[in-house]
């Protein structure tokens, strides 16, 4: 049994059923403690009998299945295979003596009328004390966290979903709490629920177990017992066409459930074959836990399914009580391997979590913070150089300032996701890059958030510099050494850290002065290139000017330019836009 079983006390589930899903089953059986009936001759029909070479024994009274499939959703999406799911179990649990009730499509009323009116008419009485009952839902379900912590909710078809409308939500769903409660409000001994939907459960642990009935089989079915069975364990993707149905109809059907061989299959039997066999058929696996709430006897007893037709003897040759037993601790030792196992598994998505989130926080912190700047038309002030055909400026954003050695650090180095924060010292100094370096860079950072960063434009960096034609001497204002770095005012022969002069008009800073910025056109005509080789002579432009130019020199103002070949500069930068899509 290489597949993970576990049992806890409190466990979480979280899931939604649609597409790929965390998704589980619950089964939960109410029962109290009744011995058992004699035969009532006439009312045989309407239970199921179990004879041998001794005598008739009366494991139910009656046996009633409610199956609701809910398929057609208003807010949510279709699950059309259900109704074929369910045709197969009601056909099964028709073969096992229940008399099957199927419905469709339930808003929230009918939903809550339908449960609690089957669990009354079938459940509630002296007169019911003896039946069997089995509610299957499937169809959607969610998780919502409340004061209690988290709490498992089945959707009727009108229900909207709880992120677009909270209150909606909690006015239409069917909380699990409800329907547990409704199900001690009757007095039937056994009941069995079947939750093939996506929610949150809890409450998981584990065990079972007159005349010539075998004594485990007995003791299981007058000792009462609540018990759960699920599909998966928390955080474990589900396929949306159900795998845990075919398992349960082969579990009875083809009596492969049946481990001790002794004609019948007990609730813990069930849950260690859909333990073994559901990972089988999907991927990747997932793992069906088993358990038992409360205490004492409300823990000893075990549903059961009857694997023989009423008219077929039981062998005398029953199952040795003890040999039964020997299984039984077997059972539970490898079930509590396994639940042990799933803790581990559980402390490693934990830490993988944990890791994620430290990821996220870095590219957060590191990622260039950009600013909106609205497109327009745009003419350049100065007739001496090339004017584009096309005046207009789309919408961009662009980054606030120079990329810095910091952000150039955590996304190109190989191992900066899987460490601590590489950059300890001048880490928000602008960082200088040639043309190829810069376009590795760019790379690197949209393989990493998924974004489209690329080199700005000629005419996007001047829009941006003058605050959208707003043209002053320089980019910010008339006075130079207010709002950029420059040979007049430098503190350094190197770069300088960013923002440490005035913004111009849309917060940007440094677009004049310490590192003259890489664009995209080519230094000798508005054209564009994949690399400056691709420009006459060679040649790339740059803007802003950079901290060895003196005041007087052109580059330093919005319409100067400045030209680069792919060799490194330590004086050159990068300054990166985003399309406002």
């Amino acid at each position: 049994m290489g597949e993970k079983l576990t049992m806890k006390n409190s466990v979480k589930y979280k899931f939604l059923r649609v597409g790929m899903a965390l998704c589980f089953v619950v089964f939960t059986q109410a029962i109290t403690a009744n011995t058992l009936e004699s035969a009532r001759g006439a009312e045989a029909v309407a239970r199921q009998l179990l004879t041998n070479t001794t005598g008739q024994f009366n494991l139910y009274n009656q046996s009633h299945a409610l199956l609701i499939g809910n398929m057609n959703y208003d807010f949510w999406p279709r699950l059309p295979k259900i109704k074929q799911e369910l045709e197969g179990v009601s056909e099964l649990l028709a073969e096992q003596g229940f008399q099957v009730h199927s419905v469709w499509d339930l808003n929230a009323d009918q939903l809550r009328t339908t449960l609690r009116k089957f669990l009354h008419d079938h459940g509630a009485g002296q007169e019911n004390s003896n039946n069997r009952l089995l509610i299957f839902y499937s169809g959607h379900g969610d998780t919502r966290k409340g004061l209690l912590g988290d709490e498992g909710y089945i959707i009727p078809t009108d229900s909207p979903q709880k992120k677009l409308d909270d209150i909606g939500f909690l006015d239409k769903a069917l909380s699990m709490n409800d329907i547990v409660n409704w199900s001690t409000n009757v007095s039937t001994r056994h009941i069995l629920f079947l939750f093939d939907s996506c929610f949150s459960g809890s409450i998981l642990e584990s065990y079972r177990s007159a005349n010539k009935l075998p004594p485990h089989i007995h003791e299981s079915i007058k000792n009462p017992v609540r018990q759960f069975i699920t599909a998966g364990g928390a955080n474990e993707r589900v396929p949306s066409s159900s795998r845990f149905t075919p398992a349960f109809i082969r579990a009875l059907k083809e009596q492969a459930a049946d481990y001790v061989q002794d004609g019948f299959v007990t609730g813990t039997e069930l849950a260690l074959y859909l333990a073994q066999e559901v990972p089988k058929y999907t991927s990747p696996s997932n793992h069906p836990l088993e358990g038992k709430i409360g205490n004492g006897a409300n823990r000893e007893g075990d549903f059961v399914f009857s694997l023989r037709q009423a008219d077929v003897p039981i062998s005398s040759n029953t199952v040795n009580p003890i040999v039964n037993n020997i299984e039984i601790e077997r059972l539970k030792i490898e079930q509590e391997k396994l639940r042990q196992d799933k803790v581990e598994q559980q402390e490693e998505l934990k830490t993988e979590r944990k890791e994620k989130s430290r990821v996220a926080n870095l590219i957060t912190k590191y990622e260039p913070k950009m600013i909106f700047v609205k497109g327009g038309d745009y003419r350049r002030s100065k007739s001496k150089y090339v004017s584009y055909e096309d005046k207009f400026v789309s919408d961009v954003y662009i980054s606030q300032t120079e990329v810095t050695k910091g952000t150039q650090t955590f996304f190109s180095n190989l191992y900066a996701l899987a460490s601590a924060d590489k950059c300890l010292s001048n880490c928000n100094i602008a960082e200088s890059f040639s043309y190829s370096s810069a376009q590795t860079f760019i790379s690197r950072l949209n393989e990493i958030t998924g974004k489209k960063y690329r080199l700005p434009t000629e005419k996007e960096w001047e829009f941006a510099c003058t605050a959208r034609g707003n043209t002053k001497k320089f980019c910010g204002g008339n006075n130079l050494d207010s709002v950029g770095i420059y040979s007049g005012n430098r503190e350094q022969q190197a770069p300088h850290n960013v923002a440490l002069k005035k913004p111009n008009g849309l917060g940007l800073y440094d677009m004049t002065g310490n590192m003259s910025e890489i664009v995209s056109n080519c230094y000798k005509a508005p054209s564009f290139h994949n690399h400056p080789n691709e420009c006459p002579d060679g040649l790339g432009m740059s803007k802003g000017g950079n901290l060895y130019n003196p005041e007087g020199r052109e580059e330093l103002g919005p319409f100067g330019r400045g030209n680069y070949n792919d060799q490194y500069s330590s004086l050159q930068g990068l300054r990166l836009v985003l399309d406002a899509e």
